[in-house]
């Protein structure tokens, strides 16, 4: 692969991080407040900025390097990517715990005044 299609990839994953953590943020601001929308931003922003940094050292250039401590932009997009996931696995857990509090709700006892006796 070469440099200039590295460096193309890279603006495309961060122009889509980038965007899908707007969308995530302005949802938590405007549309709830859940925390998972706020997690999920995050996990985007941390991909995006995982990206840029790929989009300028390689592998190659790292393991080439020799120095101990070298930003690596995998680890960022790994992180990004477990905080996505732990916002998707949030999100329908607390969808479930909503869903199964409204039937036990509704699953209560009849009121005693609506009887026909």
């Amino acid at each position: 692969m070469s440099a200039e299609g590295t460096s193309r990839q890279s603006k495309i994953w961060i122009f889509l991080g980038a965007m899908l953590a707007a969308l995530h943020v302005v949802d938590f601001i405007f549309c709830g407040h859940h925390a998972y929308d706020l997690i999920a931003g995050a996990g985007f922003v941390l991909a995006a900025i995982g990206a840029c940094f790929n989009g300028v050292q390689t592998l190659e250039a790292i393991a080439t390097s020799g120095k101990q401590s070298v930003v690596n932009g995998y680890a960022f997009a790994v992180a990004g990517c477990f905080l996505v996931v732990v916002s998707i696995v949030l999100k329908y857990a607390f969808q479930v715990l909503t869903i199964h509090s409204s039937r036990h709700h509704f699953a209560a006892a009849p009121d005693s005044s609506l009887s026909w006796s």
